[in-house]
């Protein structure tokens, strides 16, 4: 069997009705997002994440230090030709291969149905975790 060496990526699509996404971290099992004092939604990273992106804000909620290192040399934003529509309508996989990721990142991506004042649409949500921060950790 061939070894995997690209970063691993799984997709789901939720139930319609159901909650927007809100995973437990693969390796801790700490939930990826909370709700703050203020009753707003903010990240709660454990050590193995690496970004939440939030597909109905259209952008990040979190960002480890080694991702936004990663975005800025790959100037998504800046590069207009391969990026065309910017970081809402990017390939995340063919980003984290770009960015240098191997297997030990796991990539869930999770579309469900949003509602906007009556309206529906399709939306998706991506969480990811570093495994190899197991390593680090033993």
């Amino acid at each position: 069997m061939p070894e995997i060496t690209n970063p691993q990526y799984a997709a789901v699509v939720q139930p319609v009705g159901s909650s927007p996404p809100n995973p437990n971290c693969p390796i801790c099992g700490q939930l990826a997002l909370t709700l703050n004092q203020e009753g707003y939604i903010e990240g709660s990273p454990c050590s193995h994440l690496v970004f939440i992106y939030i597909g109905e804000i259209g952008g990040f909620e979190y960002i480890s230090d080694d991702f936004q290192e990663s975005l800025t040399a790959l100037a998504i934003e800046e590069n207009k030709e391969k990026y065309s529509q910017g970081i809402e309508s990017v390939d995340f996989k063919s980003i984290l291969e770009e960015a240098g990721y191997r297997n030990e990142l796991l990539a869930l991506e999770i579309n469900y149905e949003a509602k906007t004042l009556g309206d529906r649409f399709q939306e998706r949500s991506i969480f990811a975790y570093d495994y190899s921060k197991l390593a680090a950790e033993s």
